[in-house]
C-alpha cells in the first residue's frame, strides 16, 4: 500500500514542503514589489525558476532518480520516518 512505502511518503512530503516554500517566496516577492515597484522584473524570474525546478525534478523522478533537496530533504525524511 502507499501508506507503507517510505520512499513514496518521503517524496510526497518533500513536494508539499517545496510547494509551500514556493508560495511563501512568491508572497514575499510580491510584498517587496509593492513597496519597491521598479523590482517588477524579479517576478517573472522567480516564476521561471519555479517552473524550471518543477520540470527538472519531474524529469528526475520519471527517470527513477531520487533527488533529496538540501534543506527540505532532511525535514521531509523526519516526517516520512514517523
Amino acid at each position: 500500500m502507499a501508506g507503507d512505502n517510505k520512499n513514496l511518503k518521503f517524496h510526497s512530503i518533500q513536494s508539499i514542503i517545496l510547494g509551500i516554500v514556493f508560495v511563501l517566496a512568491a508572497i514575499v516577492l510580491n510584498i517587496i514589489i509593492a513597496i519597491i515597484p521598479f523590482l517588477w522584473f524579479l517576478s517573472p524570474i522567480l516564476s521561471l525558476a519555479i517552473f524550471a525546478s518543477c520540470v527538472g525534478l519531474a524529469v528526475l523522478g520519471y527517470q527513477g532518480k531520487a533527488p533529496e533537496l538540501p534543506i527540505i530533504g532532511p525535514m521531509a525524511r523526519t516526517y516520512a520516518d514517523k
